[in-house]
């Protein structure tokens, strides 16, 4: 299972929201969260909520890429 699996399976809420991996390395994280209008606020854009959570998912898993998590 890879770092990315891991992360579905521990945070089942990053897969609800529609999270995905784009392209993954030891030397990068790229993470994508498709606009979807569930996802979206009063004015049309990404919830806060939702682009917060894309960008601690990347966190984490660079972090454990640069560590050598599988």
């Amino acid at each position: 299972m890879d770092i990315w699996e891991q992360m579905l399976e521990l945070e089942p809420f990053l897969r609800h929201i529609g999270i995905e991996a784009e392209a993954l390395g030891p030397e990068q994280a790229i993470l994508r969260l498709p606009v979807r209008k569930e996802i979206t606020n009063h004015t049309g854009g990404i919830h806060g909520g939702a682009q917060f959570a894309l960008g601690e998912a990347t966190g984490v898993t660079a972090a454990g890429l640069s560590l050598g998590i599988p």
